[in-house]
């Protein structure tokens, strides 16, 4: 089976509780499973680098989160003041991730699936995925 994880950061280096579960989750998945990883990139090498260990293929998608302690920070926080969004989602917005990305030449493209009308439209029996 084909999976799709997108994750705001990538999971080295592991140091926080909730990375520690995601890797782990993931390494098993691995083990039987294609993944593929999308996440934001900021700066990270490391965690790039060691992608392999849990996805069969890496997106990273550059974008600087900045630190809590900086200015760039407390002008998310000001600019958070006016927005419709919590400063928590904005920050991790990133345009580039929003785009869809093309499809390599090489790539063949998916088979589709039924839509939903045509699986009511067929008998029953015909349901199966």
């Amino acid at each position: 089976m084909k999976l799709l994880w997108v994750k705001a950061d990538f999971l080295h280096p592991t140091d926080r509780g909730a990375q520690i579960r995601t890797l782990e989750t993931l390494k098993r998945l691995h083990k039987r499973h294609e993944i593929h990883y999308i996440a934001l990139n900021n700066g990270n090498s490391e965690g790039v680098a060691r992608s392999s260990e849990y996805c069969s293929r890496a997106y990273p998608i550059d974008h600087y989160v900045p630190e809590k302690n900086t200015i760039a920070f407390a002008g998310q926080l000001l600019k958070g003041l006016v927005s419709p969004l919590p400063v928590a989602v904005s920050r991790y917005q990133s345009e580039k991730m929003r785009r869809p990305r093309s499809r390599s030449p090489r790539q063949p493209a998916a088979p589709s699936a039924p839509s939903r009308r045509r699986l009511c439209s067929l008998p029953p029996k015909a349901w199966k995925p």
